[in-house]
């Protein structure tokens, strides 16, 4: 596969069918609408909605997200994060919490850690002779292993085939971890192509590339030299081999198929059903 280098992100070449929404607020906010399937199908536009946490949206970025026809928001979030950034109440639109990792193994993916808390966890790091990436790549296969987060990804299907009309937004601190393991299943379960599940992954380090900026520049200066400054960037950005660890344990275990049948519900007449009611 050929790729292209963009905003330090190594994307395949292909057509890329990610919109942005320009939320002021929100910059990693998207609609999936556009990907095509394999068997020449598209994913139906101001359906299916991913984003960061909806924190203090202003009136302009609420009435975008409704003229996206945005009727329900999942919180993929812990109760503690919800406390601290509550999401902004948007009216007619349903609210459902439901936190993909228990908060005592929440760790570092919460993406928001203070210099302070980021330094010890360099020297946990040093003490395992484990570099920052490797412990993402093994955050994110727990992530497909953990019997917890499987029954809310399961609870998340649930939700997505009860939907009758409007878009449904996922979202968790940053929208890149849980909300982009969340999208990299439904994707895969529509029947869009691996290279452009990873693709739309790989799109969050386009559109938080200044936020990631920002949030490194803040850090100690002894996190922000040499070695540290590089392994802070593996714990905030993407890397295709981090969603690729989520894919690879699946289709090792069971297979992917019989995995979103047997952990995630989507029966073959269930599976279709989430077809119908989101590709056209």
């Amino acid at each position: 596969m050929n790729a292209a280098i963009i905003a330090g992100v190594i994307m395949p070449e292909m057509d890329i069918k990610t919109t942005r929404l320009p939320l002021s607020s929100a910059h990693n906010t998207r609609d999936l609408g556009g990907f095509m399937t394999k068997d020449g199908k598209r994913v139906r536009a101001n359906c299916l909605l991913r984003s960061g946490e909806l924190y203090r949206l202003s009136e302009q970025d609420s009435a975008l997200l409704l003229s996206h026809h945005l009727k329900t928001v999942i919180d993929f979030r812990t109760e503690a994060e919800r406390r601290e950034k509550p999401d902004t109440v948007i009216p007619n639109v349903r609210y459902l919490p439901l936190p993909i990792l228990e908060e005592k193994t929440l760790g570092i993916t919460r993406e928001k850690s203070a210099g302070g808390v980021i330094a010890s966890f360099f020297e946990a790091l040093e003490q395992r002779g484990q570099s920052a990436e490797q412990y993402m790549v093994q955050m994110y296969r727990s992530i497909a292993c953990d019997k917890f987060a499987r029954s809310q990804y399961r609870r998340f299907f649930a939700y997505l085939l009860e939907q009758e009309e409007g878009a449904v937004l996922w979202h968790c601190s940053a929208g890149k971890d849980r909300a982009g393991v969340g999208a990299a299943l439904v994707l895969t379960a529509l029947g869009v192509p691996r290279d452009a599940v990873i693709s739309d992954y790989l799109m969050t380090g386009v559109f938080l590339a200044d936020d990631i900026d920002r949030l490194l520049k803040g850090l100690p200066d002894s996190i922000c030299r040499g070695r540290k400054a590089e392994e802070a960037r593996a714990l905030f950005c993407v890397k295709d081999n981090y969603i690729n660890a989520v894919l690879e344990e699946l289709e090792a275990g069971q297979g992917m198929d019989a995995f979103l049948e047997n952990e995630m519900g989507l029966t073959p007449e269930k599976r279709e059903r989430l077809k119908a009611r989101y590709l056209e």
